[in-house]
């Protein structure tokens, strides 16, 4: 029901031209709870079985609510990107969906997920069509094929709208990340990327950054990521209060992959990690989550 709820408030704030606007605050782990994705991934962690059986039941099935057939979407790309469960094939499915969300959030999810790039050739025929996630998905596995497909779709977007919006900034993106790696210089731009980005969108190379450099095991990251966490206390765009408050739009993505290549964390980024449902048992957090927030069990 809350998810229904909510579902059903942003479809009339979209009606009537609201969606979209208001603050919205700085931050992965902020966002994800905004939008109800902090209980799915810790439901998909914690229950895997569970959480698939539902998925499979809900997320092919085109007269599913929409607002429930998202919320599958997600789940299956935590359940892929933690391996716990097989419903990449099911995903890869989705990506052609013929409903613009439905399509954008599988093509997101299997791209986070597919790290050896298994699922390159679906992408590279997605990315022929002007699918934003597709393009920005070809610098994860960067050849001469992905390079002069991302110049195309840049060539032919350019001023023309594309399905998903935007796809020329994407395909610029990508260029730039597939570039640096062909030449050789793809290490400065991770480096300077993760010292000096300062907001996650389209343009910023930041997840791409830390993903290669964890994907080709860079002895320096771990390094690098500390040096710009220390710059961002210092300048007090990180808090970690009862709260977690956050004016930095890179910190929680810094610290998340701190976790990945089982890097050294504070007692303070331990807590605020756990609080936000990463770096903990899954099981006892979701119950903790649904008792803060009232939900109905």
């Amino acid at each position: 029901n809350h998810w229904r709820r909510e579902f059903e408030a942003q479809e009339r704030a979209q009606a009537e031209g609201r969606y979209g606007c208001g603050y919205i605050p700085p931050g992965r782990f902020a966002r994800e709870a905004k939008v109800g994705r902090t209980d799915l991934r810790l439901f998909a962690l914690g229950y895997p079985e569970i959480a698939e059986s539902w998925c499979r039941q809900v997320a092919p099935d085109p007269r599913s609510p929409k607002w429930e057939r998202w919320r599958t979407i997600w789940t299956l790309g935590s359940l892929a990107e933690a391996r716990a469960a097989d419903v990449a094939p099911l995903l890869a499915d989705l990506c052609t969906d013929p409903e613009d969300r439905i399509r954008w959030i599988a093509q997101h999810s299997l791209a986070t997920a597919d790290r050896s790039g298994v699922h390159r050739a679906l992408f590279r025929s997605l990315a022929k069509q002007g699918e934003t996630e597709s393009v920005e998905a070809l610098a994860n596995w960067p050849d001469a094929e992905g390079l002069e497909i991302c110049r195309s779709v840049r060539n032919k977007w350019m001023n023309q709208p594309s399905p998903l919006g935007g796809v020329h900034y994407y395909a610029d993106a990508a260029i730039e990340r597939i570039e640096s790696v062909t030449s050789g210089t793809w290490e400065g731009l991770v480096r300077r990327t993760i010292l000096e980005q300062d907001m996650v969108f389209s343009s910023c190379h930041l997840w791409w950054a830390l993903r290669y450099a964890q994907d080709r095991r860079a002895p320096w990251l771990e390094t690098v990521i500390r040096q710009r966490l220390k710059k961002d206390y210092e300048m007090g765009a990180i808090r970690m209060g009862t709260r977690g408050e956050m004016h930095s739009d890179v910190a929680d993505d810094l610290l998340v992959a701190l976790v990945e290549i089982g890097g050294a964390l504070t007692e303070g980024e331990q807590a605020y990690l756990r609080r936000n449902g990463y770096a903990c048992e899954p099981r006892s957090r979701l119950r903790e989550l649904l008792d803060e927030w009232n939900y109905a069990r």
